[in-house]
């Protein structure tokens, strides 16, 4: 049966929008996005993409939903911790979800959509 129905994996998404308006600016919200890349792992990496500023979308693809969840909810609480120690801010639009065919294709149109911007 395993080798018919092999696992699929599910992708795992959460939407934040991360600012600082401190003198370090900029390199505050980079430093805190590698803190959150950091807690990736060679089964799940986490990546990081920004769909406008400051809105960044993250995700990881994993066999077990639940753990994806805890690793994006840990690489949050990394990147909240690092741009909070900056005088930066951190809104998470959207917490960690298992995350749709179609939410998927959304995300592919706003990223064109800002391309062409």
């Amino acid at each position: 049966v395993k080798r018919r129905l092999p696992p699929h994996p599910e992708k795992i998404g959460a939407d934040i929008e991360v600012t600082c308006f401190a003198y370090e600016g900029i390199d505050a919200v980079k430093a805190a996005l590698k803190k959150g890349e950091a807690k990736s792992t060679k089964e799940m990496p986490i990546k990081i993409k920004l769909v406008s500023p400051p809105l960044y979308v993250m995700f990881t693809t994993t066999l077990s939903k639940q753990s994806g969840i805890e690793a994006l909810t840990s690489a949050v609480e990394a990147i909240s911790a690092e741009i909070k120690s900056r005088q930066g801010n951190i809104n998470i639009k959207h917490a960690p979800r298992a995350v749709s065919v179609q939410e998927e294709k959304l995300l592919a149109a706003q990223f064109v959509a800002e391309e062409e911007q």
